[in-house]
C-alpha cells in the first residue's frame, strides 16, 4: 500500500501553519464539512480511502500527530491531543460521508461534532 499522500500532507501543513499562527477564523475556513467537496478535498478524499481506509484509523493519527506537533506538544508542554483526534474525525468524516444516505451523513456528523 501506497503511503504517498501529498495533498493530505500539504494540508495537514497548513493546518499547523494556521495552529501556529493561532488563527482561528482561517482555520474554520480550511475545516469544510458541507458537499459538494471542491477538487482539493476530492484529492484528499481519494488519498484517505486508498492509503488510510476504514481500519487504519490508528495509522491515520499517527500520521497528524507527527504532522501537527503545535498540537501534540502544545504550549507550556500542555499537548492537545483532543484536536488530534478531532482532524482524525474530520478525515474519517471526509473518507466516509455519503450524502445520499442521509442518516449515515448525519450520524458521521454527529460523532465529528462530539
Amino acid at each position: 500500500m501506497s503511503t504517498n499522500t501529498p495533498t493530505i500532507d500539504s494540508f495537514l501543513a497548513e493546518v499547523s501553519s494556521l495552529l501556529r499562527q493561532k488563527n482561528g477564523t482561517q482555520l474554520q475556513d480550511v475545516l469544510i464539512i458541507e458537499p459538494p467537496f471542491t477538487p482539493l478535498y476530492q484529492q484528499i478524499v481519494q488519498e484517505l480511502r486508498r492509503v488510510y481506509p476504514k481500519g487504519k484509523e490508528d495509522a491515520l493519527e499517527k500520521k497528524c500527530s507527527n504532522a501537527l506537533p503545535e498540537a501534540r506538544d502544545g504550549e507550556d508542554d500542555s499537548p492537545w491531543t483532543a484536536f488530534i483526534k478531532f482532524i482524525v474525525q474530520y478525515f474519517t468524516f471526509l473518507r466516509d460521508v455519503n450524502v445520499e444516505q442521509l442518516l449515515d451523513t448525519f450520524n458521521l456528523l454527529c460523532e465529528l461534532v462530539q
